[in-house]
């Protein structure tokens, strides 16, 4: 493991929350950035797969919208530990050259296009942050009624309980809404985040597919775009899904094969799914 002084530097932000830590690194290049979370006691590294992702989900949420724990939250000894250890998940993108560490691979990280998206179109204004609540809620509520877990993580971005109130009984938003949205890139936000919520469980129903698809066309995004704003939330997902299996120290067998039929399941080929396993080869590698 890596010296907490050598590699320091390449924290750009922390972001904390009562169980979790988010730890923003920049190679020294500047050619890649990643955010690692990790969980600030080892008995939330053992939670299960379901429950990391959507701790990672709602951890990317409140990233968007700018909600952040000053990294003075974090005791000087606990941010060393975290680093060091959040350090290990994004070395194997990265190589020394000198005293710099600069990207390891030219080709872009399955994961990376995810957090690109949100650091560049964060959610800002007062009306899309509404749209972006109310286009999460729908695709999260099997029925009318606001179950209490979407409540809390309703509280978590918007803190007046009046705007809460009327949020959650809101009627389901229209196509003129939606084209209201202040932006093209925040419009691509907003569904970005609408497939990883959907997809954040494990699975996706027809209710949400169908929701998800009125969603796009009230965005009047290009078909492209959409297919490529779904792909981003899968492999972010697919990636948190991969370390979260890792934490959870399953044998390499069961690593694989949990990998493979989550990717499957997803709609990726084995062309996609063999770019995939390139990026995790001492885990992923096909067996002889």
């Amino acid at each position: 493991m890596e010296d907490y002084g050598s590699i320091s530097h390449l924290v750009r932000a922390f972001r904390v929350d009562s169980d979790r830590v988010d730890i923003e690194f920049c190679s020294d290049c500047g050619e890649l950035r990643q955010v690692v979370s990790l969980p600030r006691t080892p008995d939330e590294g053992r939670k299960s797969s379901a429950s990391t992702m959507a701790g990672w989900f709602r951890a990317a949420v409140k990233a968007v919208l700018g909600q952040r724990v000053d990294e003075a939250a974090l005791s000087s000894e606990e941010k060393a530990t975290l680093t060091c250890l959040a350090f290990e998940k994004v070395r194997p993108r990265l190589k020394q050259s000198g005293d710099k560490w600069v990207r390891a691979q030219k080709d872009q990280h399955p994961g990376e296009f995810f957090d690109e998206q949100l650091r560049a179109n964060p959610i800002v204004e007062k009306y899309d942050i509404e749209v972006l609540v109310r286009v999460l809620l729908e695709v999260s509520r099997s029925d009318s009624e606001l179950r209490t877990e979407e409540r809390a993580f309703l509280e978590e971005i918007v803190h007046d309980e009046a705007t809460i109130k009327r949020l959650s009984k809101a009627p389901r938003i229209t196509v003129a809404e939606l084209a209201e949205a202040t932006s093209v890139p925040v419009k691509e936000t907003i569904l970005m985040l609408a497939w990883a919520m959907a997809y954040a469980d494990g699975r996706l129903d027809t209710e949400e597919m169908n929701r998800l698809n009125q969603l796009c066309r009230g965005f009047m995004l290009p078909e492209k775009r959409v297919r490529e704003l779904q792909m981003a939330a899968k492999l972010f997902l697919l990636d948190r899904h991969f370390q979260a299996l890792k934490d959870q120290k399953v044998s390499l067998e069961t690593l694989k094969e949990e990998f493979d039929e989550r990717a499957k399941r997803w709609g990726l080929d084995e062309q996609q799914l063999e770019t995939l396993r390139s990026w995790y080869p001492d885990e992923l590698k096909i067996c002889e």
